[in-house]
């Protein structure tokens, strides 16, 4: 009998308790209706964002294969200027054995 006042007790509390939460949430939060022209703004910001971001990358994207293309251009160039030089060196060093021979 004890048992069962004490949790008549309870629940009563328990009741009491959430009757009062929910008051003070209906305050505290008045309810919201669904504004499509809000809705509708809100997903372009986001699109737009994401656009971005896309943009962005693809900015990023672009700026390394361009840097990627100066490098090749200067290795190329680098390794004409190598070849010309090797060249030269193989002609000069033609020469001088050719001279060093006795050979006209």
């Amino acid at each position: 009998a004890v048992a069962k006042e004490n949790a008549a007790k309870r629940a009563a509390g328990l009741e009491a308790l959430a009757a009062k939460l929910s008051g003070a949430n209906a305050q505290a939060a008045p309810e919201t209706s669904f504004d499509p022209l809000k809705a509708l703004q809100t997903r372009e910001s986001s699109i737009a964002a994401r656009q971005a971001a896309l943009d962005k990358k693809a900015a990023e994207r672009e700026a390394e294969e361009a840097a990627k293309a100066e490098r090749l251009a200067t290795a190329k160039e680098n390794a004409a200027k190598r070849a010309a030089g090797l060249e030269a060196l193989a002609a000069r060093l033609g020469r001088d054995r050719t001279a060093s021979v006795g050979v006209p």
